[in-house]
């Protein structure tokens, strides 16, 4: 059969009735569009500061694009092919190149800096971390201390990096997800407009180009020349054509991170569950079965009942499911892994994941309505954000106005219909944007997701920003134990974002010989009555003195950003 003749066999199966007629996966689409779109309006935000924090931003950057280009580098990446083991996965969950690989070096450096870490301090914990480290005889290991050892700090001395981090700005968005977006911009940028054309292609179309995959792969059975096919038929096809989308989607999802190189540790996107399966021979039964006790083949799965419980308690039994199912797959299958994993298929933990993203993105808070609504414009943004970047390169050689930038960059992009005045009014009310409504927004998903933390941790995409969730949970739940108060009930996330704020203040300004106790203080701050321990007096201070400066290091106070200098 003709390519043609399939795709006039697909056109006529999507507009039957009996399929669904609308994109229930949309809003996952949406979601996953709007939170890395978010990211690149935190990235705007800091360009547009008038303080150090666009500074800081530039130098980080050149480190990294200096790094990147280090011949050490790229021969260590190169030679270390085996680190990345080849998947099965790769049609819903695609990795990163060998090139974002590189940026690997510096993962220690931008987690010293979400610290806020000193340089001696990070070169510290590189040693430690180094010592600990077993031997390998492949020699990875010998390279890899060269480099973050000797090659990165001698880096940072000829560039004379300040060691400035972005604390103060980056609304706890990480160090490494900020650079690996300034370096691989383009990259990520092509991901999301392959997103945001798939959220806007018509579902009949779809519809259409999964059938037809699904007829070339003979993957569904076709009904006799003009025979309607039968409910058992439809069923099978819908079920399948739904799988293919999903499909499509997650792949689309996941190759954003992937673009850049950033890993969130996701469970399904890195299932490393330590597990160890092993084939034998057994005298065994199985009730369920009900046949005789006699040898036979068995297989056995061994992992650690505390690794599991741990699981348990992270709400991460997705990643166990399909380290279980990948495990499984080797054991039975060897090579031939299609026969449990074609790329037909969604993993089990992968569907349920997906579901769950569904449920929260239609609940929750995002920068992006839906398609049909207005109040923010994607299409504003994506020009505005492109524009940005390019402006932003060309001023890292020499000072450029707006309105001359428009006009170089619609004769630099070949592609680009807008004219310069669109441009340069696309790019104004993003930044307007950024400085108006970022904050609040992120605050307004602060309070929403704090809530629903444990159904995020099953979703196949999380907020960029989970840290701070994480913190602010922990914050509210110390403070809660502390005063015996439920505080999430009592204050909104403004007025507990302002308490963690006056309680560095407290800690960092007010002599402790004069200090009063923390509840008393907290009882003024709270208007509430807190009653004084009956223990000794040296016990209830050093316990109150420790909680003081756990609720002070969990920083959720911070990252909000400064008022500009005038």
């Amino acid at each position: 059969m003709t390519n043609k003749e399939y795709s006039l066999i697909a056109e006529k199966l999507a507009s039957d009735t009996r399929l669904p007629t609308i994109n229930g996966f949309t809003d996952c689409a949406q979601a996953c569009l709007s939170e890395w779109l978010q990211l690149l309006m935190v990235i705007e935000r800091i360009k547009a500061s008038k303080n150090d924090a666009v500074t800081s931003l530039n130098a980080l950057v050149e480190l990294a694009e200096v790094v990147f280009h280090d011949p050490l580098v790229i021969d260590y990446v190169q030679q270390d092919t085996m680190l990345y083991a080849l998947r099965v996965d790769s049609h819903w969950n695609p990795q990163p190149s060998a090139e974002t690989r590189r940026l690997n070096v510096l993962r220690t450096l931008f987690a010293a800096m979400d610290a806020g870490q000193s340089q001696s301090m990070y070169l510290t914990q590189i040693g430690k971390s180094l010592g600990e480290s077993s031997r390998d005889p492949t020699g990875s290991l010998k390279r890899y201390e060269k480099i973050v050892c000797e090659l990165i700090p001698g880096i940072m001395d000829s560039m004379h990096f300040t060691w400035k981090n972005l604390n103060i700005w980056r609304l706890h968005y990480p160090h490494e997800v900020i650079i690996r977006t300034m370096v691989f911009h383009h990259a990520m940028m092509d991901t999301l407009f392959n997103l945001r054309e798939w959220i806007e292609t018509p579902f009949q179309e779809l519809k259409k180009q999964a059938l037809l995959t699904l007829l070339q792969r003979r993957e569904i059975n076709l009904p006799p020349r003009n025979k309607t096919p039968s409910a058992a038929q439809i069923s099978i096809i819908r079920e399948k054509m739904n799988e293919l989308i999903a499909i499509d989607l997650v792949n689309k999802m996941n190759s954003v991170p992937a673009a850049i190189g950033f890993s969130i540790n996701h469970p399904l996107h890195n299932s490393d569950f330590p597990l160890a399966a092993s084939t034998g021979r057994e005298v065994i039964t199985f009730a369920k079965y009900l046949k005789p006790t006699r040898e036979q083949e068995v297989i056995t799965m061994k992992f650690s009942a505390e690794a599991l419980q741990d699981c348990v308690e992270c709400g991460e039994m997705a990643g166990f499911y399909l380290s279980l199912e990948r495990e499984l797959n080797r054991v039975m299958y060897g090579t031939n892994a299609s026969n449990f994993s074609s790329a037909m298929r969604l993993p089990s933990p992968v569907w349920d994941a997906l579901h769950s993203t569904l449920r929260w993105a239609r609940d929750d808070f995002f920068m992006l309505p839906l398609p049909s609504s207005a109040r923010v414009n994607v299409t504003v943004m994506l020009v505005g954000v492109e524009f940005s970047h390019w402006l932003w390169q060309e001023r890292r050689r020499g000072k450029l106005t707006t309105s001359l930038a428009a006009e170089k960059y619609s004769a630099h992009r070949a592609d680009i219909t807008a004219t310069n005045s669109t441009i340069k009014q696309y790019y104004e009310r993003m930044r307007l944007w950024c400085k108006t409504e970022l904050t609040s927004t992120v605050k307004h998903q602060l309070c929403s997701r704090a809530e629903n933390f444990t159904q995020i941790r099953r979703n196949l995409l999380w907020p960029i920003n989970i840290d701070l969730i994480r913190r602010y949970n922990d914050f509210v739940a110390l403070l809660s134990s502390f005063t015996d108060c439920n505080i999430a009930d009592t204050l909104d996330t403004d007025e507990i974002l302002l308490i963690a704020a006056s309680l560095r203040t407290f800690l960092l300004t007010t002599p402790e010989e004069s200090r009063p106790s923390l509840k008393t203080f907290l009882g003024e701050r709270l208007n509430l009555e807190l009653s004084e321990s009956s223990s000794s007096l040296w016990m209830d201070r050093t316990h109150e003195l420790s909680t003081l400066q756990k609720l002070v290091e969990l920083n959720i106070d911070t990252g909000w950003g400064e008022p500009e200098k005038t």
